[in-house]
């Protein structure tokens, strides 16, 4: 099997750190994220468990990095076939019918796109973390990107950087103008949403004793009001648990 080494997709420590305490395979959680990734719900407003959270993430990712879709490179040959084809999923994210069908009919149309773009940005449809580790890409992960000119990668590690313990802990028992979506989505993950989770989870004496002092430190802390100073305390306590749980 010849290995795809065009793109080394960047792993942040505290997605890391997240994964395992949580007890779950990165790319079982990146590959939930891509599976829920479509164009028609990156563009309609309807909630829909999962698809709303990856494909929102898109246009947010967009939107913070200012990125303009035209002109798309894989898009400047058969223009007309994809324009065409783009103005019909545009038309159908104005139906307020159900998703699920409007996701289907969007498929076909993407489908579409799909055989008649020039793939620059997603040559492969795999993606490697490492030599065990693999990441299969869906025609709509790739159609979005080629749109956009970005890699896949680009859209992953912007998910991985909104994930942190330490940051979402620290916010528990203060105000806060809105939830962090992206994690809630990966608590949704952890919590089976999207993958096989049928396995009894098993925690050992020492994540046993991780969580009642975790308990512990949450009463320690409520005193600490400033947001920065809490997570810096968490921080220093997940990562001195990652690090006891993966010595050198």
């Amino acid at each position: 099997m010849k290995k795809n080494n065009q793109v080394q997709i960047r792993i942040p420590s505290n997605f890391r750190l997240a994964c395992a305490i949580y007890k779950v395979e990165i790319a079982e959680v990146l590959q939930v994220f891509i599976d829920h990734v479509t164009f028609i719900d990156s563009l309609h407003k309807g909630y829909s468990p999962g698809y709303s959270e990856a494909s929102w993430m898109i246009g947010n990712y967009v939107k913070s990095h200012k990125i303009s879709p035209t002109p798309s490179m894989g898009f400047k040959k058969n223009m007309d076939t994809i324009s065409t084809a783009l103005q019909s999923i545009l038309n159908l994210h104005f139906f307020d019918g159900d998703i699920s069908k409007l996701r289907n009919k969007s498929a076909g149309y993407v489908k579409t796109i799909f055989h008649a773009m020039e793939r620059v940005y997603t040559p492969s449809d795999r993606l490697y973390l490492n030599e065990d580790s693999v990441l299969y890409l869906n025609q709509e992960i790739c159609v979005l990107s080629e749109l956009y000119n970005c890699y896949p990668s680009e859209f992953l590690e912007y998910f991985m950087d909104h994930i942190s313990l330490a940051q979402e802990d620290a916010f528990r028992g203060l105000k806060r103008e809105k939830e962090n979506y992206l994690y809630l989505f990966f608590l949704s993950i952890v919590n089976g949403f999207g993958r096989d989770a049928n396995q009894p989870l098993h925690l050992t004496e020492q994540e046993i004793d991780f969580y009642e002092k975790k308990r512990e430190l949450h009463l320690e802390i409520f005193i600490v009001r400033d947001p920065k100073e809490r997570t810096a305390i968490l921080q220093n306590f997940y990562q001195t648990h990652y690090q006891n749980m993966n010595p050198q």
